[in-house]
């Protein structure tokens, strides 16, 4: 699965959620990979596909994700992930209230 596969997968399940959905264009999407919206709540999600390489989530893409989610007029932001997420990330995220969801790629999930 390629990274622009995973925010598709990321926007099924939100759907599936009762979330409408929209995966922003690839390129030049200021850091929001989906905007979500139920509602009269609308989130910037940001989905990091790291599974299987040394890269982890860190608190430098959950700020990113701040600024970028109030560029995109988004109330809300959550974080979607395959992969490791460190400590710095998760203070950030409890601090900010943006939500870290480790979401596996279909391969793993079977």
């Amino acid at each position: 699965m390629s990274p622009e596969e995973y925010e598709h997968h990321v926007a099924d399940l939100l759907r599936r959620e009762g979330w409408k959905a929209s995966v922003t264009p690839h390129q030049r999407d200021h850091g929001v990979d989906i905007v979500a919206e139920r509602g009269r709540q609308r989130m910037a999600v940001q989905a990091k596909m790291f599974r299987g390489s040394n890269r982890p989530v860190n608190a430098q893409v959950v700020m990113e994700l701040y600024g970028a989610a109030a560029y995109a007029d988004c109330a809300n932001a959550m974080v979607a992930t395959d992969g490791r997420v460190l400590p710095d990330a998760e203070e950030v995220a409890a601090k900010l209230g943006i939500p870290i969801r480790i979401i596996p790629d279909r391969k793993s999930v079977v």
